[in-house]
């Protein structure tokens, strides 16, 4: 599937988003690779999460649309009265996050490295390939972090899912 820089119809973007000690505010995405999010966090009763992984050049393919899996070993735990959302591989936390309020999400578990991304943190600190990130605010931003084609060779692997 390619996918244009166009957002889910019914993605609508939080108003703080907390990941891994790192503020983004008004509404920006963790990761942008050419202008394409593969990772949306957005707003609901528990954080609405939208993932993708690189196949090919420009092409991506989703592996959670709107907190529904689409690929098998990725499963997805949710907490209504917590406000709490797990996405998880047999062994590894992908993201784990909470909504403060309903504008509000924290995600303080993040680990895209089974999905071919080397971004990865808990609550102190983000780690994107060998740098990290600990205790910033980003605002009106886009992307916390944008990157290019050839920077995301640097900042990819293989999927092993």
């Amino acid at each position: 599937m390619n996918i244009k820089t166009k957002l889910p119809k019914n993605y609508i973007p939080l108003t703080e988003l907390e990941v891994c000690s790192n503020k983004i505010i008004g509404g920006g995405s963790l990761i942008g690779i050419n202008d394409f999010a593969p990772l949306l966090i957005g707003k609901g009763e528990i954080p609405k999460v939208w993932l993708y992984t690189k196949i090919d050049q420009n092409n991506w393919a989703p592996l959670i649309i709107n907190n529904e899996s689409q690929h098998s070993k990725i499963k997805i735990l949710t907490d209504i009265t917590s406000r709490e959302i797990t996405i998880k591989t047999h062994d590894t936390i992908i993201i784990h996050g909470i909504m403060s309020n309903d504008n509000s999400c924290s995600i303080d578990q993040l680990d895209l490295r089974p999905i071919g991304l080397m971004f990865y943190g808990n609550v102190e600190q983000l780690t994107i390939g060998d740098s990290n990130l600990k205790g910033n605010t980003f605002n009106g931003i886009s992307f916390m972090i944008g990157i290019d084609d050839e920077q995301a060779n640097e900042k990819t692997g293989a999927s092993t899912i």
